[in-house]
């Protein structure tokens, strides 16, 4: 059962960093932010009777968004794209300043490819539409909590090319990871960062290279021990900075 947004204890403790791979079997917290209660009351059914899946709070408003993020640190953020009126940067502006290490998907009932890759851009992992059907919404759920990006390979590259095009040197991420992290990567793991910058899902890239999936996720795993990454979009970044592609 999702708690109450109207009242919560403060939260003091710095957040833990997020894993490099979500334990198996372990629940995936969720926080619903939307403005219209008949979408709450909906997701939170639909998502609470899913096996896996506690939500936990639930929002209507930005800042009581914000406030529960920090508070509970839900693994998953389903936000409204549109959420008290504010653009999707301004609300993961105010995630990112509210210590919130929350993996965040947006939902929005536009179609228009530059807005999703707005999203994107703005640190999104995920976007669904109105159109989404429940079956998709669970998937994209465990997706984006697995650190996979649940956005079309078109929106993602688009998304990659502009943030190189607007900032010719990007910085490394988290400030650690290093020339001598790339050299560690090996052939394969080369050859699935790229993909992987260029958009490619790990079924895509599984048949591309003529390899199972679970290979793929493998790989996937040693590349983010490696660089000390820990989603697909930062490593798309890493892999276009150091020049893989």
């Amino acid at each position: 059962m999702a708690h109450s947004d109207e009242a919560f204890e403060d939260h003091t403790a710095s957040p833990a960093p997020w894993p490099q791979t979500y334990p198996v079997g372990a629940r995936i917290k969720i926080l619903i932010a939307d403005g219209h209660a008949v979408m709450r009351e909906g997701l939170q059914r639909l998502l609470s009777a899913e096996t896996g899946f506690e939500v936990i709070a639930e929002a209507a408003d930005p800042a009581k968004m914000a406030a529960l993020a920090e508070h509970y640190q839900p693994e998953v953020i389903l936000v409204e794209s549109c959420l008290g009126g504010e653009s999707v940067p301004a609300l993961l502006r105010r995630l990112k300043t509210s210590r919130c290490l929350s993996r965040v998907i947006v939902m929005t009932a536009s179609t228009r490819h530059e807005d999703h890759v707005q999203f994107v851009r703005a640190g999104a992992c995920g976007i669904l539409t109105r159109d989404t059907s429940s079956e998709m919404l669970v998937k994209g759920i465990r997706k984006v909590c697995a650190g996979e990006l649940w956005v079309d390979r078109r929106t993602t590259a688009e998304a990659m090319r502009q943030m190189v095009d607007a900032r010719a040197a990007l910085p490394l991420p988290r400030g650690g990871t290093n020339e001598r992290g790339t050299a560690a990567l090996s052939k394969r793991e080369r050859e699935i960062a790229g993909l992987v910058a260029q958009g490619f899902k790990n079924k895509d890239i599984a048949a591309r290279l003529f390899i199972s999936e679970q290979t793929v996720k493998n790989h996937m795993h040693n590349i983010f021990e490696k660089l000390g990454v820990s989603d697909r979009l930062e490593l798309a970044l890493l892999t276009i900075h150091h020049g893989l592609i």
